[in-house]
């Protein structure tokens, strides 16, 4: 019986070790990420994983965050959308239409009422995974990686209770197109502690301007750049140049893109453009192959 008590406290001592190896290893990763976001001067590029890794997984599921962390992303970009109760859950599109079992708009359900649908895959193919709430998404990247929280500016301040309440305000990412005036007008005191990008369009000089202006009075890690023309990109991105932030780019459509990188066989054309031209940041819907590529050339922290 003592031989028994003693190995059962053995097993604890050494599963409480793992968990805070586990743990450590986690925040260390995290802190890495960190580093990376808070050097403008890096040549390493980060991997933003769109949606979460939705090629395995349903986009914007609890499964699609666990295979991207898995993967070794640097930043998971996830949906909210507000219920008729006031939660917030993960969902890109007004409607639940195109990704679960039901439909209809997501503000006409309350939280349980929404309970009752599964997500689908990228294919339509039914599953058993529920539509995740925002803090079940927080409590699950916690410690492990940073979050851009797209579709989210009318309900920062929702968004902000749920990582004050969940601990991960220091691993969000929030962002919007407005003026800097209409942002700091709006949400200036959670400024100061959330980490917020503004977006870019780069063929627009009035986009341009906004974001020079902003970024001349309130500094920021990181700009989200977006184009369609790669002449005005470049040259958007000189302007840019005057302020230490990291340059976001997607990869997502427009031509320099993932299918280039990856169904034409041409990542050099894609991604490699989009790096030798500023891109810092990269948001992917083929993370997998763009961790590969980056260290292949040296590029991964």
């Amino acid at each position: 019986m003592i031989m028994k008590m003693y190995l059962y406290r053995i097993a604890i001592v050494v599963f409480a070790v793992a968990m805070l190896a586990h743990e450590g290893l986690a925040q260390s990763r995290l802190d890495a990420i960190r580093q990376e976001l808070a050097d403008p001067h890096s040549k390493n590029v980060l991997v933003v994983s769109h949606r979460g890794d939705w090629r395995n997984a349903p986009e914007n599921s609890i499964q699609a965050l666990r295979r991207a962390i898995a993967m070794g992303v640097d930043i998971i970009e996830i949906d909210v959308q507000l219920t008729r109760d006031s939660q917030l859950v993960l969902m890109h599109d007004r409607t639940i239409d195109r990704t679960t079992s039901g439909k209809g708009a997501v503000a006409d359900y309350t939280l349980q009422e929404l309970r009752q649908f599964t997500l689908r895959t990228g294919t339509g193919t039914p599953t058993r995974q529920p539509i995740p709430t925002f803090e079940e998404a927080m409590l699950e990247v916690k410690g492990h990686v940073f979050v851009n929280i797209d579709k989210g500016f009318a309900y920062f301040d929702r968004v902000y209770d749920v990582l004050k309440q969940t601990g991960t305000v220091d691993q969000a990412i929030l962002k919007s197109s407005l003026p800097g005036e209409d942002v700091n007008a709006r949400y200036g005191t959670l400024l100061k502690e959330l980490i917020y990008m503004p977006m870019c369009n780069t063929e627009n000089e009035a986009s341009l301007a906004s974001t020079e202006a902003f970024l001349g009075k309130q500094p920021t890690l990181m700009v989200e750049t977006n184009f369609n023309n790669p002449d005005k990109f470049v040259a958007g991105v000189r302007r840019l140049d005057q302020f230490p932030v990291k340059i976001w780019v997607n990869s997502l459509w427009g031509g320099i893109d993932d299918e280039l990188a990856v169904d034409e066989g041409d990542p050099d054309a894609s991604w490699g453009w989009l790096i030798a031209r500023g891109g810092r940041v990269i948001q992917t819907d083929r993370p997998q192959e763009l961790i590969a590529y980056l260290a292949s050339k040296g590029l991964r922290h």
